[in-house]
């Protein structure tokens, strides 16, 4: 069975430079194969998601910067609703990353700092 906080922290190790394009693929196709018998269906979807993407990618209709920000894109949905514990304070959404140029082609998003 897989997960969709097991496909988010895949993509998001992706977007920290922890694992590559090619890792993530080679990842998420085997565990994806079956997950129709036993996965809840937002986990299915998303994987569905990033599978089509990568599709697109081997296609030629992505280059590697788009199919960086589809990923982020794809994400989004079930990111923003985790919350992070950032160095001293609770940030709502994903991450920040370093800045939209980054080497991870990740875009920053807006956070909203809540009180602790």
């Amino acid at each position: 069975m897989i997960g969709k906080y097991d496909i988010v922290r895949m993509v998001e190790a992706l977007g920290s430079g922890q694992v590559s394009l090619l890792e993530l693929e080679q990842w998420i196709v085997p565990a994806s194969r079956n997950m129709h018998k036993d996965s809840l269906p937002e986990a299915i979807a998303l994987a569905a998601a990033i599978l089509s993407l990568f599709s697109e990618y081997g296609e030629g209709d992505l280059n590697e910067r788009e199919l960086r920000l589809e990923l982020a894109n794809a994400l989004r949905p079930f990111a923003l609703r985790y919350v992070y514990a950032w160095p001293e304070e609770i940030v709502w959404g994903r991450r920040p990353s370093r800045s939209a140029d980054s080497n991870s082609g990740f875009p920053v998003f807006a956070q909203a700092t809540v009180a602790a």
